[in-house]
């Protein structure tokens, strides 16, 4: 991803200090011109965040020039190997839905990332049946 001025934000995966590697799946850019970015993070034992060791979904949100907004993490571990890659479809509304296996259940795992601030409602959890393996998607003006 560049910034507004064509300098590189990331190329591929980045480590932090803290015990988390990030590695970026998926872009997605809204009519308003946000950008979203789903990756996997590997947390490892130990990390700043206190996640359980494993990978989960990440969607790092950033304003049309490039500045980084924030980032919301799905609290169940994905399956990293599993056959539904990350995905991300709009909202209709400028938000984002993001897909991806569940590493226990191997079922479909729904995060709804709204159009809104940092500051807003935590994203939005959404469940599916176990065994239930998404294929692909599209969400209405309603956001069914």
């Amino acid at each position: 991803m560049l910034t507004k001025s064509g300098k590189v934000r990331w190329v591929t995966r980045q480590s932090d200090a803290n015990g988390i590697t990030t590695t970026p799946k998926q872009i997605f850019m809204a009519e308003s011109g946000r950008i979203y970015v789903a990756s996997e993070l590997t947390a490892q034992r130990a990390n700043a965040r206190n996640l359980s060791p494993g990978r989960y979904l990440s969607v790092d949100v950033y304003s049309r020039d490039g500045t980084h907004s924030f980032e919301r993490v799905h609290p169940v571990a994905i399956d990293a190997a599993g056959t539904l890659p990350i995905k991300l479809i709009s909202d209709q509304k400028g938000g984002v839905y993001a897909f991806v296996s569940s590493a226990t259940t191997q079922s479909t795992e729904i995060m709804h990332v709204t159009s809104g601030s940092a500051t807003d409602a935590a994203p939005q959890l959404i469940g599916s049946p176990t065994g239930f393996r998404l294929t692909d998607a599209i969400a209405d003006a309603n956001g069914h």
